[in-house]
């Protein structure tokens, strides 16, 4: 390959990659929008916003630092009580186009994945608050219960929200449109605020939803089927 078409390729790599970062930012806010209007309107004497997005960013590099391949934003989340709440959960997006987010050593994964979680902290890339096919110790991986191949709850026992700690996983490919991202995340997560079932809240009918399957300890298998 001559110097000249090397240097077209490396222009149009960047370019793809400036263009795929727009896409992800554009995603982002349509996201952020559409749980704020749920907030808002479906879920007003459920919990109020005690946190915005743009308190809990995170973001998370490859090894050069020199490409973004998993971006997070957690809305902190209060009880609907008179005075000042305090934040009791963290209702997190973690969208991860590289690395541990999306698959592991034994996890062949090449799918980018859109993580839905309700945590008693933010996302958090830094401190290693984040999820992924295989659990990290820090994530409490003992404690999980997978319900239906889909959501892994933390906290089964538990009925009310400010309570529980689940996380559902999308695959990035299937939210195309305002409507995927109501069908597939506003409506779910809404539904499991209320205390509702993974079949309830129909995650099971929703396309491009993740299933799980336990494969090794702390590590699960990705289908969409």
């Amino acid at each position: 390959m001559s110097q000249k078409n090397i240097g077209i390729s490396i222009h149009q790599s960047v370019k793809m990659i400036e263009q795929a970062g727009r896409e992800i930012d554009s995603l982002s806010k349509l996201i952020q929008l559409e749980i704020d209007n749920a907030m808002s309107s479906k879920l007003s004497t459920v919990c109020k916003i005690v946190e915005s997005w743009n308190e809990n960013l995170s973001e998370l590099y490859d090894e050069l630092e020199f490409v973004c391949t998993g971006y997070a934003f957690s809305l902190g989340l209060g009880q609907i009580k008179k005075g000042r709440s305090t934040t009791a959960r963290w209702l997190g997006v973690q969208i991860s186009l590289a690395g541990d987010g999306m698959c592991s050593e034994i996890v062949e994964n090449e799918q980018p994945l859109v993580h839905i979680n309700l945590w008693n902290h933010p996302v958090y890339f830094d401190e290693e608050l984040y999820m992924g096919p295989k659990i990290k110790p820090v994530m409490s991986p003992d404690s999980i219960v997978l319900i239906n191949n889909i959501l892994f709850d933390w906290t089964p026992e538990k009925a009310l929200w400010q309570d529980k700690e689940w996380t559902y996983s999308l695959f990035l490919t299937s939210l195309n449109t305002i409507d995927d991202i109501r069908k597939k995340i506003v409506q779910p997560v809404t539904e499991l605020m209320k205390s509702a079932s993974p079949e309830q809240a129909k995650l099971t009918e929703i396309e491009g939803v993740v299933r799980y399957i336990k494969i090794d300890e702390n590590q699960y298998d990705i289908s969409n089927m």
